[in-house]
């Protein structure tokens, strides 16, 4: 018995030993034949080209084009007829603005995602009337950024009664719960 577990195990190292030397014999021929690669220009050209999909793919570049499509909306909406078809938006605004008694102090342009392809885009200017009180003024139109359309304006309203709107409210307690609450006794 004792010799037959003695070939098993011999078997078994002989067989271990070709495994071994298959893959010392794989090793070798990888390494001495790695130098037939791809030649240099090859691997200049694959780096370049992997390293431009990074970039294209990086959120700064994505912020950037979003930057540029915000931007395309707004020289769209400055550059629809406006009225009549005399002037254009941004000539019309202009005119606004030069209209106001002190001037205008601020002027912002915003864009808005609302649906897919659809925006919103608001101008809003800040001025002071006669008398001297601040004043904002704003107008809004909806865009269809891929069919390129543009809707009419839309006076947007800042007055007292949308900011009050806006706070919250203040809760007011019965004096009788009042009382139970807070009493000494």
């Amino acid at each position: 018995m004792a010799k037959y577990s003695t070939t098993w195990m011999k078997s078994r190292y002989s067989l271990a030993g070709s495994i071994l030397a298959k893959r010392l014999a794989l090793f070798f021929i990888g390494v001495f034949c790695g130098g037939c690669g791809p030649t240099v220009d090859e691997e200049i050209r694959f780096r370049n080209h992997v390293t431009e999909r990074k970039d294209a793919e990086s959120p700064h570049l994505q912020r950037d084009a979003v930057a540029r499509y915000n931007s395309e909306l707004i020289e769209m909406v400055k550059n629809v007829p406006h009225g009549d078809g005399e002037n254009t938006t941004g000539e019309w605004l202009q005119e606004l603005m030069d209209a106001e008694p002190s001037g205008v102090m601020f002027e912002d342009w915003k864009v808005a995602r609302r649906k897919q392809g659809l925006s919103e885009v608001r101008f809003v200017y800040t001025a002071m009337d006669e008398s001297q009180k601040i004043v904002r003024h704003g107008f809004s139109w909806r865009v269809n950024g891929m069919l390129g359309t543009v809707n009419p304006p839309r006076t947007l309203n800042f007055g007292d009664e949308e900011r009050a709107a806006l706070l919250p409210k203040p809760v007011e307690l019965p004096l009788d719960s009042q009382r139970e609450k807070f009493s000494l006794e």
